[in-house]
């Protein structure tokens, strides 16, 4: 009931008893004097000091309240129709790939344009900050953690499927199976629950048997790359009642292994009288690193291993071919310097950019036509093909140039190599570290 009398007190009065309740208290310092008298006004404290020196200094008067007489003017963003286009343009180009971040500025100097082509008017920056906010937009720092926004990407979403039918397909060919008497037909050995019968009855030196109907034996390796540091999970410690431990920030020495698994053999590796046999070849496919001490992780590095398991493989199975899996990072994927990739090339010709191989593509007529690709650029490329369009940019150049077969199909260069000898290399879809039987 108190708070129903303090707001409906009118302004003027509700200042004067404020102000007078601050003055009248004695023998108190000035905060406590100012809680004392908000609590009997019902406002903050620094209210009514922003009180008592307006009316001090008005000569022991309140200035006139401007409250209620502004021109109620209504935001132009309760126009359904400009506010479903803000929005939706705030969507389409909020982040983008291969074009600058979406900036108030550029956001500002666009729906401006906007206006002025609809009879609008124009609006501060601002304003524009407030229609952001309204439209339940915030300018957020990307964090470090679970990949899970990515899963929904057209791109991703159309390499999973192909992901998970040609895994499903290529497990037809591999040591997957066991011959089931009574049903007759071929099961999967992940139907058996019972591991002593796995390891023993059925699946011999390669896990399980290969189907009758196979022409192609294959067998499948995973790879993959774990970190371990010094300080990892040390938390913990035994100290006396009353002491302070200071823990390390940092996260100490670290090394970074990697290896290939396989169902049929578990890690890959030489068995001794393999070793005997071959006694210039590396035993094992895990490579051990100490990073920031022996270097980092590259490209080069992940090939050497590559070719190690490849040379182990060939080995172990000659008569088998093998299916290497691969995370989708930008080490694995890597493509050659003189690889059809758009995103390296110029606009124009010469300059900075690498000297890409000759290629064969095919127009709508399905004529071949051999090109000589070079460092003539993009423009000159789109020309020779009849994509070109006048006043192109370069993003939409180089993305028509990616989207073309032969430039689109070009294989990194762990591919090349796994086909080279005779093998296949896969990548797990982005955002699917879960895919992989070492995660």
């Amino acid at each position: 009931m108190l708070d129903e009398r303090k707001s409906s007190i009118p302004r003027q009065y509700k200042q004067l008893f404020g102000v007078s309740s601050f003055l009248s208290q004695e023998h108190m310092t000035v905060q406590l004097a100012l809680e004392v008298s908000s609590q009997h006004v019902g406002c903050a404290p620094k209210t009514i000091s922003r009180w008592t020196t307006e009316f001090i200094e008005n000569g022991y008067a309140f200035s006139q309240s401007q409250q209620g007489y502004h021109t109620k003017t209504p935001s132009q963003l309760s126009n359904g129709e400009i506010y479903l286009v803000f929005r939706q343009y705030i969507m389409d180009n909020r982040r983008v790939k291969g074009k600058a971040r979406l900036t108030i500025s550029t956001l500002h100097d666009w729906t401006n344009k906007y206006l002025r082509d609809n009879d609008g008017v124009e609006v501060s920056q601002a304003t524009i900050h407030c229609w952001v906010k309204k439209c339940g937009f915030n300018f957020v720092t990307k964090k470090k953690g679970v990949y899970i926004d990515g899963h929904d990407q057209g791109d991703v979403e159309q390499h999973r499927k192909e992901f998970v039918f040609d895994t499903e397909k290529a497990e037809f060919n591999q040591p997957l199976w066991f011959w089931d008497k009574e049903e007759e037909c071929w099961r999967h050995i992940d139907e058996i629950d019972d591991v002593e019968v796995r390891n023993n009855e059925f699946f011999g030196n390669l896990g399980g048997q290969f189907r009758e109907e196979v022409t192609e034996k294959t067998l499948a390796y995973w790879h993959d790359e774990s970190i371990f540091n010094a300080n990892d999970g040390d938390r913990s410690f035994w100290g006396i009642s009353g002491e302070t431990c200071l823990i390390s920030k940092g996260k100490g020495a670290g090394i970074m292994i990697s290896d290939f698994i396989g169902d049929h053999c578990g890690w890959l590796q030489l068995s001794d009288s393999e070793k005997e046999k071959h006694p210039t070849q590396h035993p094992k496919a895990q490579r051990i690193l100490e990073y920031n001490k022996s270097g980092y992780n590259n490209n080069d590095d992940f090939l050497t291993d590559v070719k190690r398991a490849i040379d182990i493989h060939n080995i172990k199975y000659p008569n088998h071919k093998a299916i290497f899996y691969f995370d989708n990072s930008k080490v694995h994927t890597k493509k050659a310097k003189d690889a059809l990739n758009s995103q390296a090339m110029n606009a124009k010709e010469g300059g900075k950019q690498p000297n890409i191989r000759s290629t064969q593509w095919t127009d709508c007529d399905k004529v071949i036509h051999q090109q000589e690709i070079g460092q003539k650029g993009l423009e000159k490329v789109l020309r020779e093909r009849g994509l070109y369009k006048n006043k192109m940019k370069v993003a939409e150049m180089r993305e028509i140039l990616g989207e073309q077969p032969d430039f689109k199909n070009t294989q990194a260069i762990v591919e090349e190599l796994c086909t080279k000898h005779g093998h296949e290399a896969n990548f797990i879809p982005k955002f699917h570290c879960e895919f992989t039987q070492l995660s």
